[in-house]
């Protein structure tokens, strides 16, 4: 099965993220079929109004780069970089985390946008981004 045409047969993404999750789990897919999915799944979790959906979207698409071993560095997040000030609570820790495992430093200064945030966890998801993604700068 190919997941990037899986997501974009898909009409309605709320019925998308269960059969994703099924297919992470039991299919045998290839690292670059995963990757163009994921990519996939982050442009439609931005543009995503339902808020319900786009959190379950980029939890999604968290869980998949941790049970598959994404290198995230290989995506292109722009987009989700671009997204940050419109997502709220776990969507924007979600997406504070994805950019942190990127490795790539232009996504360093919208990190540190978040620092000094008014919630607490958003505030130590943008830090422990940031040290994952500094520390990833380094070991590159």
């Amino acid at each position: 099965m190919d997941l990037y045409k899986k997501i974009l047969e898909a009409g309605r993404n709320e019925l998308l993220i269960d059969e994703l999750n099924d297919l992470i789990e039991y299919d045998d897919l290839s690292i670059s079929n995963i990757e163009s999915g994921l990519s996939l799944l982050i442009k439609n979790a931005t543009a995503e109004q339902i808020y319900s959906i786009q959190e379950s979207m980029l939890n999604l698409s968290t869980s998949i780069m941790y049970k598959c071993s994404i290198d995230v560095d290989k995506l292109d997040l722009d987009i989700l970089e671009n997204s940050l000030p419109k997502l709220k609570h776990s969507s924007l820790e979600n997406a504070l985390f994805i950019l942190g495992r990127s490795k790539k430093s232009k996504y360093l200064q919208s990190l540190k946008k978040f620092v000094y945030s008014e919630d607490e966890f958003t505030s130590s998801t943008a830090l422990e981004a940031i040290k994952e993604l500094e520390a990833g700068i380094d070991g590159a």
